[in-house]
């Protein structure tokens, strides 16, 4: 579709995981948030700081620098609920559903914040920040999608309904989809996978 989610989570199977396994580095900018992401010179590289610290060649770990590997959406709403915030993004920088889909629909077309911005004050600033890695951004599958604020909307809808149920197993119960997304009305539950 118009967002292209299924170029990195497919559905492809009855227990379909919604991820290709591959890396991508998304442009996400350094977390101000995070103290380790703070120091002047820190930037985490990924995949390819990986393979460089194993003794790979330069050439190798220079086009995975900046990559991580895309998550699953399964349970992707969901979190105790308990206070805690949930995070996006390799680094935490993004607080929210809704401001990981935004970045993914307008990385490429909003300005450049002119600082560190959290994802609240980029958000009310309408920019990005500059990306922590600048190498091998995929610019093929995000960045300026072209959605409006209602199918991103619509993309958050449908992120939260992708729910196998959340055991915590403290307080020994069961979040379900609905219990997080409230007015929901229709819930998808795919099936647990155990290893």
């Amino acid at each position: 579709g118009k967002a292209k989610c299924q170029s990195c989570h497919p559905v492809n199977g009855q227990e379909a995981l919604l991820t290709d396994f591959t890396y991508d580095n998304l442009g996400i900018p350094q977390n101000p948030e995070n103290p380790a992401g703070m120091a002047p010179d820190f930037v985490d590289p990924g995949l390819g700081g990986f393979l460089k610290n194993i003794g790979y060649a330069e050439d190798v770990y220079q086009a995975e620098w900046g990559k991580f590997k895309v998550p699953t959406l399964r349970n992707v709403g969901l979190s105790p609920d308990d206070g805690t915030i949930k995070a996006y993004g390799h680094n935490g920088y993004f607080k929210s559903l809704e401001g990981i889909v935004h970045f993914y629909n307008t990385r490429d077309v909003l300005p450049v914040c002119p600082g560190p911005y959290t994802e609240a004050a980029a958000l009310a600033a309408a920019c990005w920040p500059a990306p922590e890695v600048a190498a091998n951004i995929n610019t093929d599958e995000l960045g300026d999608l072209g959605l409006t604020s209602e199918e991103e909307a619509a993309i958050v809808a449908f992120l939260k309904t992708l729910s196998d149920g959340f055991f915590d197993p403290v307080a020994q119960t069961t979040l379900s989809a609905a219990s997080i997304s409230a007015g929901s009305q229709q819930q998808i539950y795919l099936p647990m996978i155990q290893k």
